[in-house]
């Protein structure tokens, strides 16, 4: 159960969108609405196995759960032929699907409804959007996801079950320091995976998601998320602009700077440094595209 009292969703009469607007990129909610209509997508846990088993396996993670918040990385374990809700019941696993606008044309319309909800907000502020995605992340009763942080803006929508989610401010630079963050964004898979200290809960919040609750995730927020005694479904929509794009590539210069000595400003700190290294690496990323062309016109003589 939760360390703490979960934070109440947003008033009904709070327009969450606005509310999205205001916190763009730096606090989670939730709210009591969901995010867009998804009354065309089949949800149940026996079509989302129908559907799993046609996409490619590299799209499907199926993972064991965690011990507890600091159980770091979890691994991935293979999706076997018995039906996914027995699958469920008798091993403690998450499953997280990803991409399902490539494999059906309902979640891929849904996608589109969403992205013309938030792209008024992004485009606002000057970003473009990279790569937005439509998934599920299905769990076992009483299982954990340790404690880990993303790189995109997550939007969640919670169908069945129970949970909570522990979730930090993407501004304490102790929970999440400058090096952890280099490293996710040097490795975004066991990379993500986060150093846990009990006494963290004091500075973060818990929101809690039963069925009909939505959620905002900025990036880089640290988390670990607890679910009760049944199988819990949410719906994951994410967002990843160029905003997001150019602040990792500051870690990844980061990263690099460090291998030579250099101890660098935090990202975000000196925004004129920020932008020169920026451009340094589209333009190291445009040299190593051309020598490959190069490489592969000598190969072919």
């Amino acid at each position: 159960m939760p360390l703490q009292t979960p934070t109440p969703p947003l008033s009904p009469d709070i327009d969450p969108v606005r509310e999205l607007d205001a916190q763009w990129g730096k606090v989670p909610f939730s709210h009591e609405r969901f995010w867009i209509d998804i009354s065309t997508l089949k949800l149940a846990v026996p079509d989302l196995d129908t559907m799993l088993r046609k996409m490619p396996p590299e799209r499907v993670f199926v993972r064991a759960a965690g011990e507890g918040a600091d159980a770091g990385v979890i691994p991935r374990l293979p999706f076997d032929e018995r039906p996914l809700a027995d699958q469920l019941a008798a091993r403690n696993l998450h499953v997280v699907a990803l991409d399902l606008q490539n494999h059906d044309p309902t979640f891929a319309e849904a996608l589109d409804r969403f992205v013309a909800l938030v792209r008024p907000l992004y485009e606002k502020r000057g970003h473009t959007l990279v790569s937005p995605t439509i998934g599920i992340f299905l769990a076992s009763g009483r299982s954990i996801v340790p404690f880990h942080t993303d790189l995109e803006h997550n939007f969640l929508m919670h169908i069945y079950g129970e949970k909570w989610l522990h979730v930090f401010p993407n501004t304490d630079w102790e929970i999440l320091p400058a090096k952890s963050r280099e490293r996710m964004c040097v490795d975004s898979g066991a990379g993500r995976f986060l150093e846990y200290k009990p006494d963290f809960e004091a500075r973060g919040k818990v929101i809690r998601f039963g069925p009909g609750v939505s959620g905002y995730q900025p990036p880089y927020c640290p988390h670990w998320v607890e679910n009760g005694p049944n199988v819990t479904l949410s719906l994951l929509l994410s967002v990843y602009t160029s905003n997001e794009v150019n602040i990792r590539l500051n870690h990844v210069c980061n990263h690099g700077l460090r291998r030579f000595g250099v101890n660098p400003a935090k990202v975000g700190e000196h925004p004129g440094r920020d932008a020169v290294k920026v451009k340094a690496a589209y333009c190291m990323r445009a040299g190593v595209r051309m020598l490959r062309r190069l490489r592969g016109q000598k190969t072919a003589d």
